[in-house]
Order: C-alpha cells, then structure tokens, then sequence
C-alpha cells in the first residue's frame, strides 16, 4: 500500500491532472478490507466531459499509466467505472 499510495500521490495524480480537460482528483484509502483482507484505495477523478475522458484514454499518459502500472499486478485489482454526476454539492 505504502508504494501505491507513493506513486499516486508523488507524480500519476498530477500527470493525469495535466491532461486537458481533467479537473480534480481525490485519493482515498478505504477503512474497510475486503474479504480477503486487501486495503481498498479509490482515486476519483472530475472530468469536463466524455469527450476529455476518452481523449485521456487514448493518450499516451494513459499508456505510461498502463506500463507503469504494471509494477502493481497481483497486488492490486482495478475497476473502472464512469457517469456523469447527478448532484454536486460542493455548488452549493
């Protein structure tokens, strides 16, 4: 945990922060485990639009996210999920 949260933290949050159309990022280390006993993180990040999103997904920050990613399997399972926010109360 203590390398992921290093290499989140020290340089993959702010190069994806970088990406146009990237507005925010959140890292969280989850209280609960998991069944298995694994410590859950969970980065969230606030995207302008779809559009911005699959430009990032299709950038070459996204493939040095892959490769250097790769330190981390077996250690770490990802999910992916995306939607558009339906209430934001920082607005408030």
């Amino acid at each position: 945990l203590p390398e992921l949260l290093a290499w989140l933290t020290r340089g993959h949050v702010d190069e994806v922060l970088s990406q146009p159309g990237m507005l925010a990022a959140d890292v969280t280390v989850l209280e609960e485990a998991s069944s298995d006993g694994r410590i859950g993180v969970m980065c969230s990040y606030r995207v302008s639009s779809l559009e911005a999103y699959e430009a990032y997904q299709a950038s070459d920050a996204k493939a040095r996210f892959n490769a250097e990613g790769r330190r981390f399997e077996g250690k770490v399972s990802t999910t992916r999920w995306h939607g558009r926010i339906a209430l934001d109360s920082s607005a408030r």
